[in-house]
């Protein structure tokens, strides 16, 4: 419950900082558009270009999916290791009994 909570902070600061979304825009991948002056191609030509946009919206889709899960992924790692930390302090502060010493060193 309480990673759910840090996985919506963090994903709502990083739409913020990047101004709406996930995947900030590269425009190093950005091709430009050629025409072609040939007759007769123009149903060729819009049917590519259906298929190039909606290739382009899957893709965008998929990259956004795979950045959300590496968020997850990073938050979840922090607050265990977060965890792991308080758990150690815990087994520090215990001294046996036997012998007064720390349980961990």
């Amino acid at each position: 419950m309480f990673i759910v909570t840090l996985r919506e902070a963090a994903v709502t600061a990083i739409k913020d900082h990047q101004g709406g979304t996930l995947v900030r825009n590269n425009p190093n991948m950005r091709r430009a558009v050629r025409s072609q002056s040939h007759a007769g191609t123009a149903a060729k030509d819009d049917a590519y270009r259906c298929t190039r946009e909606k290739n382009n919206a899957a893709a965008k889709k998929s990259r956004d999916r795979r950045k959300l899960r590496e968020i997850e992924l990073s938050v979840e790692v922090s607050y265990l290791k977060q965890q792991l930390a308080a758990l150690k302090a815990t087994l520090r502060s215990r001294a046996c009994t036997h012998c007064r010493r720390s349980s961990l060193r």
